[in-house]
């Protein structure tokens, strides 16, 4: 079996302006197929988030760009699906940084890596996993070029999970206010996004 490119695909915009799919994606070059590795579920899709692993298509529809992150020794891709296995599911993009952090610790991506797809994810209105909204900007992030997120030399993103209490929040569309809310309990009232 010949080296595997690690891949961090984007999927399209869902037209809701909201933050964009990604998927890590291990493949040999030039492949019609690759094992897509990938954090689903969450409030959108009203069930709890889950990692799933599957061989699909490498050129989906619904994939926008690839982003090569690096060349993976076949006899390594064992440690590519453990360092899945290990990162906790979540937001997706979030997800994603994590795991990659968890392969820079095993020196399979160059060092910077995590760095530069953190400064990339875009805002998730839905938790706090997702990248911190700056004041006057809009929801979409600059995505690194695939030079950037190859050899960026800046330092790891130390990885954060939510707390379990956060992971419970129950985001909603204010229409009136034209943002999002949710119901503090304890505290009785509403908690308005940033």
């Amino acid at each position: 079996m010949s080296d595997l490119q690690l891949v961090v695909a984007i999927c399209k915009a869902r037209g809701d302006g909201g933050a964009r799919h990604w998927i890590l994606m291990l493949a040999e070059d030039n492949a019609e197929s690759a094992t897509w590795y990938h954090s689903t579920g969450g409030p959108t899709q009203g069930k709890p988030y889950s990692v799933e692993i599957a061989m699909k298509r490498f050129r989906s529809q619904g994939v926008d760009k690839h982003y090569k992150i690096a060349t993976i020794p076949a006899k390594e891709k064992n440690k590519v699906k453990a360092a899945v296995q290990n990162t906790t599911a979540k937001f997706c993009q979030r997800w994603v940084v994590d795991v990659l952090a968890s392969l820079e610790k095993k020196t399979l991506v160059p060092q910077g890596t995590a760095d530069t797809w953190y400064k990339a994810m875009e805002v998730d209105p839905y938790s706090d996993d997702g990248a911190p909204r700056p004041k006057g900007s809009s929801s979409q992030a600059t995505k690194p070029s695939a030079s950037s997120a190859a050899s960026s030399s800046s330092a790891a993103a130390k990885s954060s999970s939510a707390s379990s209490s956060k992971s419970k929040v129950e985001w909603v569309w204010d229409d009136k206010a034209k943002r999002y809310k949710y119901w503090d309990a304890s505290a009785k009232k509403w908690v308005w996004q940033q």
